[in-house]
């Protein structure tokens, strides 16, 4: 059986042996540091939980990186390349993590961090260690092992008892050096994604406000009250229709209930609810300071809870798609929360009356209707760096799967999937 859509083919592997790891690795737990250490800046970067991702691999936090100042031992710093795993499920998933340390910091071994330390190097490859840590298999049977009800924990006892298929060393190399292949274009994938999110955020802030024109527009913006162009609508359920139900959220806006919570949390009784048709917009009443706004293109009509205010706009005067995309950006939120805060209901929510008082700028139909255009290639380019960084973690997993059981064996020379030249990745 091959892995075409890889690129290559794979045959049965021979000769593994089954070892426990405990006669080639211990674990070692980390240190303590003083919180009276903790700061913004310094000299050493504290490893944390959130330096995990829950799939496994290295996660950079930025400005967000805890950081230690003080006196410390030279035991407790990493040296690049070191490989430790999530001691505890401080997350959903993020137990048995691993990581690998990067180049050009000082990272400190901090505790519920267990530390991979090689006892037989010339039986086992780091970096193969690696990848198993971080399979599918591996991270089921450390979750077994665990103890604890409310956080669950391992031990490096609970990690030495642990068993592996092991084949030799040079086989190990290579499939390690083909994961990391994998490992390098799911990096360059997600830096992609987040330069083009970051450029999207940019042509928003610029676009919908004016700051910036696109060739061709000089037309002047006019500032408007959003209830001289949009009516609020009470459309009650009161005959019980049988339809989908819709949830607002911060960033998705309107989503199906069901689909999106995987459970029903809205009422058997819908004779409450409101009906929203296709084209008109939602916002949570009770906290649009969080940006809980959304716009109704899932179904022909649909329900939402009475807590939600619905409104339509006149097409005529305002493209749908323009208003909602200045809607969600950030600083209508913070439009949202700085009136929320001075209304005079007494939960702090934000009526329509209220709402409909909200001057917005906007520009010619034609001018709205080129800058939606342009957000919606942005928008594309996004989804599709999105699609492409989901189709290599799942390719990672199922090479995974088949190399680090010891189900397949790769050829002499093994090459990068086609799918990634293709990329361009």
């Amino acid at each position: 059986m091959g892995l075409g859509f890889l690129g290559f083919e794979a045959e049965p592997m021979s000769t593994t042996r089954l070892v426990k790891l405990g006669s080639l690795i211990e674990v070692q737990h980390g240190y303590a540091f003083e919180s009276t250490g903790f700061q913004e800046s310094g000299e050493f970067a504290l490893l944390t939980p959130g330096n995990f991702h829950e799939e496994g691999g290295f996660r950079r936090q930025g400005a967000q990186q805890r950081r230690y100042e003080g006196v410390v031992d030279l035991k407790w710093i990493l040296e690049p390349g070191a490989i430790l795993i999530a001691m505890t499920e401080q997350a959903a998933g993020l137990l048995g993590s691993a990581i690998r340390i990067p180049e050009g910091e000082k990272w400190l071994h901090n505790q519920r961090m267990g530390l991979v330390e090689i006892k037989r190097p010339e039986r086992v490859c780091a970096d193969y260690l690696y990848h198993w840590f971080n399979s599918a298999s591996a991270r089921k049977s450390i979750s077994v092992a665990a103890s604890g009800t409310k956080v669950r924990h391992s031990s490096p006892s609970q990690i030495h008892s642990l068993q592996l298929s092991l084949p030799d060393l040079r086989t190990q190399l290579r499939v390690a050096e083909t994961l990391d292949e994998w490992c390098t274009a799911i990096e360059k994938t997600i830096s992609l994604l987040k330069a083009l999110e970051r450029r999207k955020q940019g042509l928003m802030q610029q676009l919908l406000t004016g700051r910036r024109l696109l060739k061709g527009f000089q037309g002047k913006w006019k500032s408007v009250r959003v209830g001289s162009f949009a009516d609020a609508v009470r459309s009650i359920n009161t005959t019980a229709r049988a339809l989908p139900v819709l949830s607002c959220t911060k960033y998705a806006g309107l989503v199906d209930s069901l689909k999106y919570f995987n459970k029903q949390v809205f009422s058997e009784n819908s004779t409450t609810y409101k009906i929203v048709e296709r084209g008109q917009f939602v916002y949570a009443t009770n906290h649009i300071e969080e940006g809980s706004i959304g716009y109704q293109d899932l179904y022909d009509a649909a329900l939402v809870s009475p807590m939600y205010t619905v409104f339509e706009p006149n097409a005529e005067v305002i493209n749908h798609q323009f208003l909602y995309m200045l809607l969600k950006t950030e600083a209508m939120r913070r439009v949202f929360e700085a009136t929320t805060h001075s209304s005079v209901d007494r939960r702090g929510s934000l009526r329509w009356p209220e709402f409909a008082k909200l001057k917005i700028s906007i520009p010619p139909m034609p001018e709205q209707e080129r800058i939606v255009a342009v957000l919606e290639t942005a928008s594309a380019a996004v989804d599709l760096a999105r699609r492409q960084l989901d189709e290599l973690k799942t390719q990672k997993r199922a090479l995974m799967q088949k190399l680090l059981s010891g189900e397949w064996r790769l050829p002499e020379k093994p090459v990068p999937g086609k799918s990634l030249s293709k990329k361009g990745l």
